[in-house]
């Protein structure tokens, strides 16, 4: 059975597209439909810690480098960024 450890705002009537931890499996980054990408830092739970934006699309997958130095975004209107 899963537990919900924790619960992260992320804003009305935003739709969370893809989701990932870090490596470390100490921040979460989420990709939304807005096109922005959020960083949860799950130490300290502080929502929305860094927020970029892409303005191709819909930030349909995020993925953090093994290093944890950056994360890899895709989206609908087919950009590819590391950030």
């Amino acid at each position: 059975r899963r537990k919900c450890i924790r619960t992260l705002q992320h804003g009305a009537g935003m739709v969370v597209m893809d989701a990932c931890f870090s490596p470390d499996g100490r921040r979460m980054a989420a990709g939304m439909f807005d096109g922005s990408l959020r960083v949860w830092d799950l130490d300290v739970d502080h929502s929305g810690v860094v927020q970029m934006t892409h303005s191709t699309g819909a930030v349909k997958t995020a993925i953090f480098s093994p290093d944890r130095q950056s994360i890899v975004t895709g989206t609908s209107g087919g950009a590819v960024q590391s950030r």
